[in-house]
Protein backbone atom coordinates (compact mmCIF):
# COMPACT_ATOMS: atom_id res chain seq x y z
CA UNK A 1 0.00 0.00 0.00
CA UNK A 2 2.70 2.33 0.90
CA UNK A 3 4.71 1.63 -2.42
CA UNK A 4 1.43 2.73 -4.41
CA UNK A 5 1.50 5.78 -3.02
CA UNK A 6 3.92 6.52 -3.47
CA UNK A 7 3.65 4.93 -7.29
CA UNK A 8 1.20 7.49 -7.45
CA UNK A 9 2.86 10.35 -6.37
CA UNK A 10 6.03 10.13 -8.25
CA UNK A 11 3.61 9.75 -11.09
CA UNK A 12 1.95 13.08 -10.94
CA UNK A 13 5.36 14.64 -11.09
CA UNK A 14 6.61 12.09 -13.54
CA UNK A 15 3.53 13.31 -15.85
CA UNK A 16 4.23 17.10 -14.99
CA UNK A 17 7.93 16.96 -15.73
CA UNK A 18 7.36 14.73 -19.22
CA UNK A 19 5.09 17.51 -20.25
CA UNK A 20 7.05 20.54 -19.52
CA UNK A 21 10.37 18.82 -21.03
CA UNK A 22 9.28 18.10 -24.26
CA UNK A 23 7.32 21.22 -24.98
CA UNK A 24 10.82 23.17 -24.21
CA UNK A 25 11.83 21.23 -26.98
CA UNK A 26 8.96 22.76 -29.30
CA UNK A 27 6.96 25.72 -30.54
CA UNK A 28 2.69 26.26 -31.04
CA UNK A 29 3.42 24.40 -34.66
CA UNK A 30 5.26 21.23 -33.63
CA UNK A 31 4.33 20.66 -29.65
CA UNK A 32 1.13 18.26 -30.75
CA UNK A 33 3.65 16.26 -33.19
CA UNK A 34 6.60 15.83 -30.99
CA UNK A 35 4.43 14.62 -27.85
CA UNK A 36 2.51 12.23 -30.01
CA UNK A 37 5.94 11.00 -31.21
CA UNK A 38 6.91 10.87 -27.27
CA UNK A 39 3.67 8.55 -26.54
CA UNK A 40 4.18 6.80 -29.33
CA UNK A 41 7.67 5.55 -28.31
CA UNK A 42 6.30 5.21 -24.80
CA UNK A 43 3.54 3.07 -26.11
CA UNK A 44 6.20 0.96 -27.74
CA UNK A 45 7.51 -0.37 -24.80
CA UNK A 46 4.40 -1.19 -23.50
CA UNK A 47 4.01 -3.36 -26.68
CA UNK A 48 7.20 -4.83 -25.47
CA UNK A 49 6.09 -5.19 -22.23
CA UNK A 50 2.89 -7.15 -22.91
CA UNK A 51 4.95 -9.79 -25.08
CA UNK A 52 6.90 -10.31 -22.24
CA UNK A 53 4.18 -10.34 -19.65
CA UNK A 54 2.21 -12.71 -22.26
CA UNK A 55 5.04 -15.29 -22.15
CA UNK A 56 6.62 -14.88 -18.68
CA UNK A 57 3.03 -15.41 -17.22
CA UNK A 58 2.33 -17.38 -19.26
CA UNK A 59 5.55 -19.72 -18.26
CA UNK A 60 5.92 -18.43 -14.81
CA UNK A 61 4.31 -17.18 -11.81
CA UNK A 62 3.23 -13.30 -10.65
CA UNK A 63 5.75 -12.95 -8.15
CA UNK A 64 8.51 -14.08 -11.02
CA UNK A 65 6.94 -11.29 -13.35
CA UNK A 66 6.56 -8.73 -10.27
CA UNK A 67 10.82 -9.03 -10.10
CA UNK A 68 11.13 -8.33 -13.55
CA UNK A 69 8.97 -4.82 -13.09
CA UNK A 70 10.92 -4.19 -10.08
CA UNK A 71 14.26 -4.64 -11.99
CA UNK A 72 13.10 -2.52 -15.23
CA UNK A 73 11.35 0.24 -12.21
CA UNK A 74 14.97 0.51 -10.72
CA UNK A 75 16.73 1.17 -14.11
CA UNK A 76 14.66 3.37 -14.97
CA UNK A 77 14.94 5.50 -11.85
CA UNK A 78 18.84 5.46 -12.28
CA UNK A 79 18.54 6.56 -16.51
CA UNK A 80 16.06 9.22 -15.22
CA UNK A 81 18.49 10.67 -13.11
CA UNK A 82 20.84 11.16 -15.82
CA UNK A 83 18.83 13.25 -18.31
CA UNK A 84 20.03 16.56 -19.63
CA UNK A 85 18.21 19.74 -18.45
CA UNK A 86 16.33 21.33 -21.12
CA UNK A 87 15.66 25.32 -22.23
CA UNK A 88 12.98 26.66 -23.91
CA UNK A 89 13.49 27.20 -27.63
CA UNK A 90 11.79 30.70 -27.85
CA UNK A 91 12.43 33.42 -24.85
CA UNK A 92 10.68 36.52 -24.33
CA UNK A 93 12.10 39.80 -23.14
CA UNK A 94 11.45 39.67 -19.84
CA UNK A 95 13.12 36.19 -18.58
CA UNK A 96 10.15 34.27 -16.60
CA UNK A 97 10.47 34.06 -12.58
CA UNK A 98 10.77 30.60 -11.74
CA UNK A 99 7.75 29.66 -9.61
CA UNK A 100 8.20 28.92 -5.88
CA UNK A 101 6.77 25.86 -4.40
CA UNK A 102 4.55 28.32 -1.96
CA UNK A 103 3.25 30.61 -5.38
CA UNK A 104 2.45 27.04 -6.81
CA UNK A 105 0.45 25.94 -3.93
CA UNK A 106 -1.42 29.36 -3.79
CA UNK A 107 -1.98 29.34 -7.59
CA UNK A 108 -3.68 25.74 -7.52
CA UNK A 109 -6.44 26.90 -4.59
CA UNK A 110 -6.97 30.16 -6.83
CA UNK A 111 -7.77 28.02 -9.76
CA UNK A 112 -9.71 25.45 -7.83
CA UNK A 113 -11.79 29.08 -6.40
CA UNK A 114 -12.73 29.80 -10.24
CA UNK A 115 -16.37 29.01 -11.58
CA UNK A 116 -14.45 29.05 -14.84
CA UNK A 117 -11.96 26.09 -14.05
CA UNK A 118 -15.11 23.72 -12.68
CA UNK A 119 -16.10 22.27 -16.00
CA UNK A 120 -12.49 20.80 -16.44
CA UNK A 121 -12.04 20.15 -13.07
CA UNK A 122 -15.02 18.34 -13.68
CA UNK A 123 -13.84 16.32 -16.62
CA UNK A 124 -10.68 15.45 -14.93
CA UNK A 125 -11.98 13.60 -12.26
CA UNK A 126 -14.46 11.44 -14.27
CA UNK A 127 -11.49 10.57 -16.38
CA UNK A 128 -9.79 9.57 -13.74
CA UNK A 129 -12.50 7.27 -11.98
CA UNK A 130 -12.83 5.95 -16.08
CA UNK A 131 -9.44 4.94 -15.45
CA UNK A 132 -9.96 3.18 -12.34
CA UNK A 133 -12.73 1.28 -13.73
CA UNK A 134 -10.89 0.43 -16.78
CA UNK A 135 -8.12 -0.89 -14.84
CA UNK A 136 -10.40 -3.35 -13.15
CA UNK A 137 -12.52 -4.21 -16.05
CA UNK A 138 -10.20 -5.87 -18.01
CA UNK A 139 -9.41 -8.56 -15.60
CA UNK A 140 -13.14 -9.09 -14.46
CA UNK A 141 -14.08 -9.65 -19.26
CA UNK A 142 -11.37 -12.29 -19.41
CA UNK A 143 -12.55 -13.95 -15.80
CA UNK A 144 -16.20 -14.37 -17.51
CA UNK A 145 -14.57 -15.14 -20.80
CA UNK A 146 -12.59 -18.28 -19.67
CA UNK A 147 -14.13 -19.06 -16.08
CA UNK A 148 -12.01 -20.86 -14.34
CA UNK A 149 -13.73 -24.00 -13.91
CA UNK A 150 -12.57 -24.55 -17.67
CA UNK A 151 -9.30 -22.46 -18.18
CA UNK A 152 -6.01 -22.50 -16.16
CA UNK A 153 -4.87 -18.64 -15.09
CA UNK A 154 -1.77 -19.25 -17.05
CA UNK A 155 -3.95 -19.67 -20.25
CA UNK A 156 -6.04 -16.68 -19.30
CA UNK A 157 -3.28 -14.48 -18.29
CA UNK A 158 -1.82 -15.34 -22.14
CA UNK A 159 -5.06 -14.40 -23.85
CA UNK A 160 -5.03 -11.22 -21.62
CA UNK A 161 -1.61 -10.29 -22.58
CA UNK A 162 -2.83 -10.61 -26.45
CA UNK A 163 -5.05 -7.98 -25.63
CA UNK A 164 -2.77 -5.46 -23.88
CA UNK A 165 -0.73 -5.75 -27.35
CA UNK A 166 -3.57 -4.69 -29.51
CA UNK A 167 -4.33 -1.88 -27.07
CA UNK A 168 -0.75 -0.91 -26.76
CA UNK A 169 -0.27 -0.86 -30.51
CA UNK A 170 -3.41 1.06 -31.08
CA UNK A 171 -1.85 3.51 -28.54
CA UNK A 172 1.11 4.08 -30.67
CA UNK A 173 -0.57 4.68 -34.09
CA UNK A 174 -2.87 7.10 -32.19
CA UNK A 175 0.01 9.09 -31.07
CA UNK A 176 2.04 9.62 -34.32
CA UNK A 177 -1.37 10.63 -35.72
CA UNK A 178 -3.49 12.33 -33.37
CA UNK A 179 0.09 14.28 -32.12
CA UNK A 180 0.08 15.40 -36.06
CA UNK A 181 -3.54 16.46 -35.98
CA UNK A 182 -3.46 18.82 -33.32
CA UNK A 183 -0.78 20.87 -34.70
CA UNK A 184 -3.21 20.92 -38.36
CA UNK A 185 -7.00 21.25 -36.91
CA UNK A 186 -8.52 22.39 -33.92
CA UNK A 187 -7.70 20.92 -30.26
CA UNK A 188 -11.41 20.73 -29.53
CA UNK A 189 -12.44 19.25 -32.27
CA UNK A 190 -9.74 16.35 -32.49
CA UNK A 191 -10.58 15.49 -28.75
CA UNK A 192 -14.52 15.19 -29.53
CA UNK A 193 -12.96 12.54 -32.69
CA UNK A 194 -11.34 10.62 -29.54
CA UNK A 195 -14.31 11.18 -27.55
CA UNK A 196 -16.42 9.48 -29.92
CA UNK A 197 -13.77 6.89 -30.96
CA UNK A 198 -13.45 5.74 -26.79
CA UNK A 199 -17.18 5.64 -26.64
CA UNK A 200 -17.64 2.96 -30.07
CA UNK A 201 -14.51 1.20 -28.21
CA UNK A 202 -16.80 1.02 -24.45
CA UNK A 203 -20.02 0.16 -26.64
CA UNK A 204 -17.97 -3.28 -28.38
CA UNK A 205 -16.36 -3.96 -24.89
CA UNK A 206 -19.49 -4.41 -23.16
CA UNK A 207 -21.53 -6.64 -26.42
CA UNK A 208 -17.87 -8.46 -25.77
CA UNK A 209 -18.79 -8.60 -22.11
CA UNK A 210 -22.10 -9.86 -22.59
CA UNK A 211 -21.61 -12.49 -25.68
CA UNK A 212 -18.16 -13.38 -24.33
CA UNK A 213 -16.77 -12.51 -27.72
CA UNK A 214 -13.15 -12.47 -27.45
CA UNK A 215 -12.08 -11.10 -30.70
CA UNK A 216 -13.93 -7.91 -29.31
CA UNK A 217 -12.21 -7.54 -26.42
CA UNK A 218 -9.02 -7.66 -28.91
Amino acid sequence: IVSSILLGLSGSWLWLSQSDSVNCCTNEKTKGFFNGIFWSIMQVCQIIGSIIATFVLGNTDQFTFYKMLLCFGCLACVMFACLPSVQEQEHNDQEKKQETLADSVRNFFSTLRLRSSYFILACFFISGIVVSLYVAFLPSIMERLFPKADYSDQYVLLRSGYALIALACGEVSAGILMGKLSDIYNKISVTNVIILIAEIALILTFVAYAFKMYLLVV
